[in-house]
């Protein structure tokens, strides 16, 4: 039996293949997702990146099972904290948005559907900095906007005939501000 896990590994692929090939097809229309993301800040400056959470809202159309456009707004639900200038601060996501052009490749419809998403996010972060005095501190809090072009891909893997399981990578923003990177999982129901 050992001395055949090898050849099995090598024929694992095609079997796989073969049989999300062989499953129903996934309906199109308009959809509404719930996802929980892992975020990662690169923020230029920073010796830590930032591993802020964020539960969003996904919503959109597909208009046939290659195109579709989605929408996303997003809540910050965690913070992390670095050192900046000597000083702690926290840092939470206060909101995120986008609008996204959304292509499904056709090759495992029924049991699930990778897709490649690009278009534009825009975020802000809350910053929270004590300031320590000779007496006390001071609470100094200000907000940060990182936006710009986003990409990335995922697959909506088939539980039910409306309901699929979500995975999926993103980097929201990349630019001289910042970038901002995403793994997240959820859930989604077709109309």
């Amino acid at each position: 039996m050992w001395s055949r896990l090898p050849h099995l590994l090598k024929l694992a692929p095609a079997l796989l293949l073969s049989a999300l090939l062989s499953t129903p097809v996934q309906a199109v229309g308009p959809y509404l997702g719930v996802n929980a993301a892992a975020l990662r800040y690169e923020l230029p400056g920073d010796n830590k990146d930032l591993r802020p959470y964020i539960m969003h809202v996904r919503t959109g159309v597909e208009f046939n099972e290659y195109v579709g456009l989605e929408g996303r707004l997003g809540a910050g639900i965690s913070s992390d904290r670095r050192m900046r200038d000597g000083l702690r601060e926290k840092v939470e996501t206060e909101w995120l948005a986008g609008g996204y052009l959304k292509l499904s490749l056709p090759v495992n419809q029924g049991m699930g559907r990778p897709y490649l998403l690009g278009g534009y996010t825009h975020a802000q972060q809350r910053i929270t900095r004590d300031q320590p005095l000779l007496i006390g501190s001071v609470r100094e809090r200000r907000r940060e906007d990182l936006h710009g072009t986003s990409f990335g891909g995922g697959a909506d893997i088939m539980l039910g005939e409306a309901l699929a399981l979500n995975m999926e990578y993103v980097r929201y923003t990349d630019g001289g501000r910042g970038r901002i990177h995403s793994l997240s999982l959820g859930l989604r129901t077709a109309f």
